[in-house]
């Protein structure tokens, strides 16, 4: 926004969304690089999503010095989840009949 003449509110008009979600996604830039690239490496092959936008929130108001620690765990979780995804997958798969 500091580029541009428009204001967070004009971002909303145009897109169509309310100021407030505008200041939601524009915070997630306030994540330290390292955090952000470790979420982005994940990628997200789920159908639904493991890390959302709403779980990472919190971590913008932390130091960058606890961003990573705290993400870290986050990370594990998803990384769990998405093991166990993988799992019943495969178990559905070979108790499908043929």
């Amino acid at each position: 926004m500091q580029e541009s003449s428009l204001t967070q509110a004009d971002l909303a008009r145009k897109l169509r969304v309310s100021r407030a979600r505008v200041t939601q996604v524009l915070r997630l830039l306030d994540l330290d690089p390292k955090v952000a690239a470790t979420i982005i490496a994940l990628g997200d092959p789920l159908p639904r999503r493991v890390i959302t936008e709403r779980a990472l929130r919190p971590f913008v108001d932390l130091p960058l010095d606890q961003q990573k620690p705290r993400v870290a765990q986050l990370v594990r979780r998803a990384k769990e989840q998405l093991r166990l995804a993988a799992k019943k997958h495969a178990a559905d798969r070979t108790s499908e009949p043929r």
